[in-house]
């Protein structure tokens, strides 16, 4: 994974959708990442040695991990997200 810090300035009113695209980002390279890396395991079960079959589990385990880095990596940004106002009262 490659980061990029940046700094920039944005209307309070769009951090709470550039968290949710940042955040959406993440989730779909993960989804595209874990479905090529469960193909391949399967693969490995039918066919492969053990070694091989273990390396694929551990690839999965990565994955996790980089994603997880990823998000937290995200935590700035998130924690610029202002809290949804209570709605008004009705009467």
């Amino acid at each position: 994974m490659n980061n990029k810090t940046i700094t920039l300035v944005v209307n309070e009113e769009d951090v709470r959708k550039l968290t949710a695209n940042a955040v959406a980002h993440v989730i779909a390279r993960f989804g595209e990442s874990y479905q090529k890396r469960i193909g391949n395991l399967n693969l490995k079960i039918q066919a492969e040695k053990s070694s091989d079959i273990l390396r694929g589990i551990e690839e999965i385990l990565d994955l996790f991990d980089k994603t997880s880095e990823e998000l937290q990596g995200l935590t700035p940004l998130i924690q610029e997200v202002d809290p949804v106002p209570a709605p008004e009262p009705k009467e």
